[in-house]
């Protein structure tokens, strides 16, 4: 009567606590889930709020600057208008305009035929600038500019004064847009206006970009402008503009019908936020326009959401969390739901099954948040995604080494493009492609030309593989080939996201070289979109996620024998790096599968001597399963010894917890067999036939390493 007044009372305790644990996981995994959505949500309004502001200032500087230069023109206007200046004047007017105004690429006063004079059909001047000074060129002499492609003549003579383009101007071979604005003269009699010609302000694209570029749309984000027919004045991609694509060829192109909704309400002069999928990310953006009212433009900025700046230790923390208490409810709510508390054998083996879906999956979901959320993504130094970035490090750089005394840097551009790469060792990589250099014959006189890999470990190859001359500027190539040290973390393995950084420095050491991404060589700058790497680029085993340039600052604590040394302190020196992701599933296959066929055949054995039908059945006494199970334990430490092999570090990593733990069921199950045989008075041994050692096995092995996982990637 005692023990089942006994047995009672521990079930209801059992109960109890199973109810209490069941209910406080279910509410605090329903707060910490809250707590993580409202985190998220909090930074990314405040990011949103804040890219939102940035486009409007974006805009609304543009605007400032084109109704200047709408005001310059109108003063001309007035003053041809009014007869105020005479023709030598006002020329001598727009040439001084044109160099004072270094965004103002041309000027030209277009009069209508034989306005100007009746012998002569057309006259035309336009300072257009040329090597940085205004030149003046007869657009009559280049084309006939009354001829009606060309729009920005002919339409203003029409509909009076508007913007036009983007087109390449023939007199001044740029892309361009431009403010066209009829001049008239009055009629003494009727007073009134007669349309003589039109005054046009040529703005560059390149002034436009200038702007755009220096707006901060975080790593993998890019700006545009439209006109106010939706033809692309501005976009990285300068095909578009170059073609004269509309946004809505761009969204019907690329099926992105949240472009399309920008674009009409940018027409209808609205402003706005839409969500969608960058077209050139494929990743979910924010595509936040607001218009440019002088002009009738639109700003748009693509803001890739992977840029949020959020902590991503304490996300990653807040959905582990999340995970553990999870995986705790499901636990305890699955042990109520089959009633573990009253000790029915059925009930017991299928919360034993539960339990083995819940950690083998909380442990796959651990992985995951790891490689998604990996810390690994910060940047060392100062990362280079956009020309605003690069623009910002060269500004605070040279600043710092003039104060050093060292006199101006001298940058050079480089670029460098992976043909391939595969791991020659465990931290070896060969590689192989091109690096490519821009040298000034001004900024760059005093230096040589080349550069040094200083990571390459035995042969390189390096050969000249184009060389030319470009604008005053030598634009030189070489293929190259080397096998370059590289670092990896292994702690993690196989779990592992890494850096491969490929450091290039220029060869002359103490001559204020210093080399900067060639930007403009590449067509997207953003990490996702892989610059520096070609399309059918692979590394074997690993996933590529992105690549990007990286500023790191070195500190010497030599002056390589070099008197008045300005290098040595805070030297920054060029990265591109690749992140890579091990393919887990390849991973998996080759480390795992050894482990989890000792896992089996152990619970098999377990049965096997712990069942006496069983154990008849198979013919097995104790002896010949302790040979088996000692067969096991040397096939698993040869495989320990072959991984441990394959991986140079002196720490413990990630998998070889999972070898430590098997060893340990290795041990448990022939002893708890022999302890059940021999007859062991322990309840917990011989309750029917050693129950709870088998129903144990696998809940005890997955919430070890589920807690492992929980303690490493934490």
């Amino acid at each position: 009567m005692e023990k089942v007044f006994l047995r009672g009372k521990i079930q209801k305790l059992t109960f109890w606590c199973l109810l209490l644990t069941t209910l406080f996981s279910f509410f605090l995994s329903i707060f910490l889930i809250y707590n993580h959505i409202s985190y998220k949500n909090t930074i990314e309004k405040k990011v949103k709020d804040r890219v939102f502001s940035q486009t409007m200032e974006g805009a609304k500087e543009i605007d400032i600057i084109l109704k200047k230069r709408m005001s310059i023109a109108q003063n001309i206007v007035d003053d041809l208008t009014s007869g105020k200046l005479s023709a030598k004047e006002t020329l001598k007017k727009i040439r001084d305009i044109v160099d004072e105004n270094p965004d103002i690429h041309g000027i030209a006063i277009a009069y209508k035929p034989y306005a100007y004079d009746p012998k002569v059909r057309l006259h035309a001047p336009y300072y257009a600038r040329k090597h940085g000074k205004p030149q003046l060129i007869q657009v009559e002499s280049v084309y006939d500019y009354t001829k009606s492609e060309h729009e920005w003549y002919t339409l203003p003579m029409e509909k009076g004064a508007m913007w036009v383009g983007p087109y390449f101007g023939q007199a001044g071979s740029v892309l361009m847009t431009t403010y066209s604005v009829p001049f008239y003269k009055v009629d003494p009699v009727t007073k009134e206006k007669i349309v003589l010609g039109v005054v046009a302000i040529d703005i560059s694209l390149d002034w436009v970009k200038k702007i755009v570029d220096s707006l901060d749309f975080g790593h993998s984000g890019y700006g545009a402008v439209i006109s106010k027919k939706g033809v692309y004045l501005y976009h990285p991609n300068m095909e578009y503009v170059q073609k004269s694509k509309t946004i809505f060829d761009v969204a019907k192109e690329s099926k992105d019908t949240g472009r399309e909704k920008a674009g009409i309400k940018s027409l209808r002069g609205e402003g706005g936020v839409i969500e969608h999928t960058g077209i050139t990310t494929g990743l979910p953006s924010w595509l936040i326009f607001e218009p440019i009212p002088s002009a009738g433009w639109s700003l748009h900025l693509t803001f890739v959401k992977d840029d949020i700046p959020v902590n991503l230790d304490i996300l990653r923390r807040q959905l582990m969390m999340i995970v553990l208490v999870l995986t705790i409810f499901g636990l305890s709510f699955s042990s109520l739901v089959f009633r573990a508390y009253e000790g029915d054998n059925g009930n017991l083996w299928r919360i034993c099954a539960l339990v083995f879906i819940v950690l083998l999956s909380g442990i796959g979901i651990l992985w995951h948040i790891s490689l998604s959320f990996d810390s690994d993504l910060k940047s060392r130094g100062v990362k280079i995604t956009g020309k605003a970035s690069l623009d910002s490090f060269m500004r605070s750089y040279s600043k710092e080494f003039i104060q050093r005394g060292a006199g101006e840097p001298k940058y050079v551009p480089t670029g460098i493009f992976i043909r391939s790469a595969e791991f020659s060792g465990a931290n070896k990589i060969l590689v192989n492609g091109y690096i490519w250099q821009k040298y000034n014959n001004k900024t760059h006189k005093g230096i040589s030309q080349g550069f040094i890999l200083p990571d390459a470990v035995g042969d390189i190859k390096i050969s000249e593989a184009y060389s030319f001359v470009q604008n005053d500027t030598k634009v030189i190539g070489w293929y190259f080939q080397a096998t370059l040290s590289t670092r990896l973390d292994y702690s993690t393995y196989p779990v592992d996201y890494e850096r491969l950084g490929i450091q290039i420095r220029h060869q002359d050491i103490g001559k204020n070289a210093i080399l900067i991404p060639d930007l403009a060589a590449y067509k997207f700058i953003n990490p996702s979109a892989l610059p520096g790497l070609g399309k059918d680029f692979i590394i074997p085993d690993w996933e590529v996620k992105n690549s990007f340039f990286e500023f790191v600052m070195k500190t010497y604590d030599t002056n390589f024998g070099i008197q008045d040394y300005s290098d040595q302190e805070n030297f920054p020196e060029l990265y591109f790096n690749i992140m890579i992701k091990r393919n887990l599933v390849d991973a998996f296959i080759r480390n795992m599968t050894p482990l989890i066929i000792v896992a089996l055949l152990l619970f098999a054995v377990m049965f096997i001597m712990t069942e006496a039908k069983m154990s008849k059945k198979f013919a097995m006494d104790i002896g010949e399963n302790l040979v088996f199970i000692g067969s096991m334990c040397f096939v698993l430490i040869f495989s320990h010894i072959n991984t441990r092999g394959r991986i140079p570090t002196q720490e413990i990593f990630y998998l070889e917890y999972f070898y430590f733990v098997i060893y340990i069921a290795l041990l448990w199950v022939p002893i708890s067999a022999i302890l059940f045989v021999s007859g062991n008075q322990s309840s917990f041994i011989q309750y029917k036939g050693n129950l709870f050692s088998k129903l144990l096995y696998w809940p005890v092995i997955l919430g070890v390493l589920f807690a492992i996982t929980m303690i490493i990637f934490y």
